[in-house]
């Protein structure tokens, strides 16, 4: 194996969403084989890959990866496991740098982490839309979903409410709508059941991943597209995802998110070279 290295990594979750974690603060490491690392079966296997990088104004910068080698400009549950590796007890508060925005975390005393997102957008040229449309009924219906929501979150999500999340053919309908042409960058997809004013159950088809466990910056876009719907109490909701529950409230300008953060092993990638 002259022709390779070895490369450390960290395995995480968060309520699910798992990541592969490559730390290039004090050493660089390419990142030109992360479709083969989120390869369930020849790889480490992860939803995403990421690569932490030393910033000169906040704690680090990231880079997030999905396992079709495209990269992500927000993942609400992987800013939260990186949170958890660089705060502690004795220095509870962080910032991290993504590539349009950045949000700041802290570790409460129950180990969970609490992420500030930022302001959600809701402009038709932020999520961005192809043409004017009034995000708040956007005009794509594709079998029984109908009239979605569209917000951008760091990153852009389209949620349908409906009546039952498991009653729909979600791994049918939803890549068709992650390619639709009115998304030039194509579109995160939630379907979103209230259960009541404080509950909302979400299954999510994640842009250049496919249908995860949990997505953070999803859960913070279902809460806002509920607000403007009048769907919830108090501008506050714990979404119920299949991996676990995230508490995302909104204070009138910026999201937050509290949930787990979870170390699930270590180890080295080795990466050959032609």
């Amino acid at each position: 194996m002259n022709n390779s290295i070895k490369i450390p990594f960290i395995k995480m979750h968060g309520t699910g969403n798992d990541f592969v974690i490559i730390d290039c603060r004090e050493h660089i490491y390419p990142n030109n084989d992360v479709i083969r690392i989120a390869d369930r079966k020849r790889g480490i296997g992860c939803d995403q890959t990421i690569f932490i990088y030393s910033s000169g104004t906040q704690t680090c910068k990231i880079e997030i990866f999905n396992p079709d080698g495209s990269m992500a400009e927000m993942c609400g549950n992987a800013v939260r496991c990186i949170f958890w590796l660089i705060t502690s007890d004795k220095s509870p508060h962080a910032s991290i740098q993504l590539s349009n925005r950045v949000v700041y975390g802290e570790r409460l005393c129950d180990g969970q982490i609490k992420v500030n997102m930022g302001k959600p957008l809701t402009h038709w040229q932020d999520i961005p839309l192809l043409e004017p449309q009034n995000t708040l009924t956007i005009n794509l219906d594709i079998g029984d979903l109908k009239s979605p929501t569209a917000t951008n979150i760091g990153n852009p999500h389209l949620t349908y409410f409906v009546d039952d999340v498991n009653s729909v053919p979600f791994e049918k309908v939803a890549p068709l709508i992650e390619n639709h042409s009115l998304f030039p960058n194509r579109i995160n997809v939630s379907i979103a059941q209230v259960l009541n004013g404080n509950e909302i159950r979400v299954r999510i088809w994640e842009r250049g991943t496919g249908i995860t466990e949990s997505c953070g910056s999803a859960a913070c876009a279902t809460l806002i597209a509920a607000i403007r719907r009048g769907l919830v109490q108090n501008n506050k909701a714990k979404i119920r995802l299949p991996g676990g529950d995230l508490m995302v409230e909104f204070d009138g300008d910026c999201v937050y998110k509290t949930g787990d953060a979870v170390l699930v092993f270590e180890g080295k990638y080795i990466q050959q070279f032609n």
